[in-house]
C-alpha cells in the first residue's frame, strides 16, 4: 500500500500549526501504513499518529487517528480518536474530513495530563526488576 504524503496537506498544516513535527517518515509498520507526529512541551511528549490498513483485497483501508502522551518517567498513554473505512480510492476525498478530525485529534492530544498517563510494564514504578540474562519471569520478586 502506498499512500502519497503530499495528498494530505491540509492535516499537516493543521498539525504543524498547532506545534506538531514529523518524528519520522510515513512508512509501513507492521503492516499499516503510518505517519507520527508529536509536540514536547515542558513536562510531556504528545502524539498524534495517522495510520491506515488494508482490510480487504478490495482496495478498502481502516484509516485512523491516534492520540498519546508519554512523561520522562515513562508513563504513557495512547488513544484510538477516531477511525473510519474508505476505499483507497476515495482516500483523497476523504482528507477534508480526516482534517476536521486532525483538529480535534489535536485538541485531544493537548488535553491529556500526567494524572491520564499509565506506567509502562517495565517501568521501575510497577514492581519489578530485571537483571541481565534472566527472563522477566525469574526476575521478579
Amino acid at each position: 500500500m502506498s499512500i502519497e504524503p503530499t495528498s494530505l496537506q491540509p492535516l499537516i498544516r493543521v498539525l504543524e500549526k498547532s506545534g506538531y513535527a514529523q518524528f519520522s517518515a510515513p512508512g509501513d509498520r507492521h503492516g499499516s501504513w503510518e505517519w507520527p507526529f508529536f509536540r514536547t512541551s515542558k513536562d510531556l511528549t504528545r502524539f498524534v499518529t495517522l495510520a491506515a490498513t488494508p482490510v480487504d483485497s478490495h482496495g478498502t483501508l481502516e484509516v485512523e487517528l491516534w492520540v498519546g502522551a508519554q512523561a520522562a518517567d515513562q508513563k504513557s498513554i495512547r488513544k484510538l480518536v477516531h477511525a473510519r473505512r474508505i476505499s483507497s480510492e476515495d482516500l483523497l476525498g476523504a482528507v477534508g474530513d480526516l482534517t476536521k478530525q486532525t483538529e480535534q485529534a489535536v485538541c485531544q492530544a493537548g488535553a491529556l495530563r500526567n494524572a491520564d498517563l499509565i506506567p509502562s510494564p517495565l517501568s521501575p514504578d510497577d514492581g519489578y526488576r530485571l537483571s541481565a540474562g534472566r527472563s522477566p519471569r525469574l526476575a521478579r520478586r
